[in-house]
């Protein structure tokens, strides 16, 4: 559970920690996450977002809305899909969560990949790959390509 993110957001300015602690109950009111569930999901990622600027922490809960409601994904899936790059790509920039979702939409359409699939593979540096600049998501895909053939 401890890492250098939630080590931040407790010991940094007051509004932060105060953030982050109303975020941990969140997670353990509207999403039924107990201590174990805690110690799986939380990630530096995931504290820099419940501890964040208000708009970037809204992006958060809304991307685990989506997961929950459009990818069926219960608290046992979000514990083990969630990842720094996963939170920093639904809680960052617009143009960087929508490449996101449309990588996932990707990967469950092209790929033929279920929930318990991206579970196994999400990753950091796929959540990277997939959110970020046009050149290195494009690469990624044909990365991927490459290794169906």
């Amino acid at each position: 559970f401890m890492s250098d993110g939630v080590a931040s957001a407790i010991s940094g300015e007051e509004a932060r920690a105060d953030k982050f602690w109303a975020g941990l109950k969140t997670l353990k009111t509207e999403w039924d996450m107990t201590k174990d569930d805690l110690r799986k999901f939380m990630s530096d990622g995931v504290a820099s977002a419940i501890s964040g600027e208000e708009a970037r922490a809204d992006k958060f809960w809304a991307g685990l809305k989506t997961l929950k409601t459009k990818w069926g994904m219960a608290k046992d899936d979000l514990r083990k899909f969630m990842s720094d790059g996963v939170a920093a790509a639904i809680s960052g920039e617009e143009a960087k969560a929508d490449k996101f979702w449309a990588g996932l939409k990707t990967l469950k359409t092209e790929w033929g990949m279920t929930k318990d699939d991206l579970r196994k593979f999400m990753s950091n540096g796929v959540a990277a790959a997939m959110s970020g600049e046009e050149a290195k998501a494009d690469k990624f895909w044909a990365g991927l390509k490459t290794l169906k053939t």
